[in-house]
């Protein structure tokens, strides 16, 4: 047959499977913290879960972003946490 240039199959990006944000919370009250901690792009939320900590209790939380939060919008991220969590990114 024709020898031709070789093409390689071009595999577009996946955009289903997002990779998690791991967001730090930590919770600040004595009587303990519940809540849902969300991650938010401008005004829109991109994904929530529900945390329960103790008093002084960090826990690592990983949140899948819904599809529309591409990963070049990632650096816009914010976190909103209930009352005294404190959550980074």
């Amino acid at each position: 047959g024709p020898v031709g240039p070789k093409l390689t199959p071009i595999t577009p990006p996946v955009v289903d499977r997002q990779k998690p944000v791991i967001i730090t919370v930590t919770c600040k009250l004595r009587g303990g913290c519940n809540g849902t901690v969300a991650l938010v792009q401008g005004a829109a939320t991109v994904g929530t879960r529900t945390v329960k900590l103790r008093y002084g209790q960090t826990k690592k939380v990983s949140i899948t972003p819904r599809t529309r939060a591409t990963i070049s919008r990632a650096k816009r991220l914010r976190v909103k946490a209930p009352r005294g969590v404190r959550a980074s990114l």
